[in-house]
């Protein structure tokens, strides 16, 4: 396809924008859907007029904004989805396609997004529903401990390698969002039943060929990231606790550091972000919400 082309096709400007975002940023599948489908919603408001990547202009996308709003999204996905046509102008305008009509309208505020999050007591409940007399339950409670007590989202947990944990130090090498890797502190209580399961279930459970991951299924295989939420949506099931995902666990561990003490920039190493901004958008009207006065950081860490 020609350069003109670029001009004349939402499709192939579109593509080439995920061919970037998995290719040079090694970003994970659900992500670059998302971004995609955010700019393919935006292809479609152009279809009533018919503009092309290079004629959108400034006044096109605050309409768009505008009509988002009035179809009564929520300010966290009007926020995202500027951020998506963000990133995709700003890939244009650095091939040399087209100027970013974004650089001078004001990002909308996403503010009545709070993060879905557990009390300590909740996360003890969900924790406490597992029944560890068995293998799997040892299994699923090191799992719920390992998300919560490193916060780690779902991809990571899934990821985790087998020579991830380093036992003596009591850290964890997470392989996270764009291929990045980064250290977290490992709580005493996640260590504890990482190590229950590592010694006693996980070796039981590797296949012939072995497995370079830490959680598995009895088969010895990989334990998938649907995996994960299904089990975290059972757990809480149990426990008699409703709406709580992998994520919602992520979103405790980081707002109870918070409000034991934990900085934002120590916060955002451990969340593998790669702005505190980032972390501070998201996290930091919690601290006077929930904020008390304890002596170490996060509940089980100590």
């Amino acid at each position: 396809m020609s350069s003109g082309e670029w001009q004349t096709d939402w499709d192939f400007a579109i593509d080439s924008f995920r061919q970037k975002l998995i290719v040079e940023e090694g970003l994970a599948e659900n992500t670059v859907n998302s971004y995609c489908s955010d700019i393919d919603n935006f292809k479609q408001f152009t279809a009533q007029t018919g503009i092309l990547p290079h004629q959108v202009e400034q006044q096109q996308l605050a309409e768009y904004l505008k009509l988002c709003r009035r179809g009564e999204y929520s300010s966290r996905t009007i926020s995202r989805r500027f951020s998506s046509l963000n990133r995709f102008f700003s890939f244009l305008e650095k091939t040399g396609k087209t100027k970013n009509p974004l650089l001078k309208l004001d990002r909308p505020r996403c503010r009545e997004f709070f993060p879905d999050y557990l009390d300590e007591g909740e996360v003890k409940q969900l924790l406490e529903a597992i029944d560890c007399e068995t293998d799997r339950g040892i299994r699923d409670r090191a799992l719920l401990e390992m998300i919560y007590g490193c916060g780690l989202r779902a991809s990571e947990a899934a990821g985790l390698q087998a020579t991830a944990i380093d036992w003596e130090r009591g850290e964890l090498r997470v392989r996270g969002k764009g291929n990045k890797q980064r250290l977290v502190p490992i709580g005493r209580e996640a260590l504890d039943w990482a190590e229950r399961y590592a010694l006693n279930v996980r070796p039981s459970w590797i296949s012939s060929s072995g497995s370079k991951f830490f959680f598995i299924t009895e088969r010895g295989l990989k334990l998938s990231r649907q995996k994960i939420w299904y089990i975290v949506k059972q757990t809480a099931l149990q426990a008699g606790l409703t709406d709580v995902s992998p994520h919602t666990l992520r979103h405790s561990f980081a707002t109870h550091m918070l409000s034991r003490g934990a900085n934002l920039r120590s916060l955002q190493d451990m969340l593998g972000h790669t702005d505190v901004k980032t972390t501070a958008d998201i996290y930091i009207h919690l601290r006077d919400e929930v904020k008390t006065a304890h002596a170490t950081f996060h509940p089980r860490g100590s």
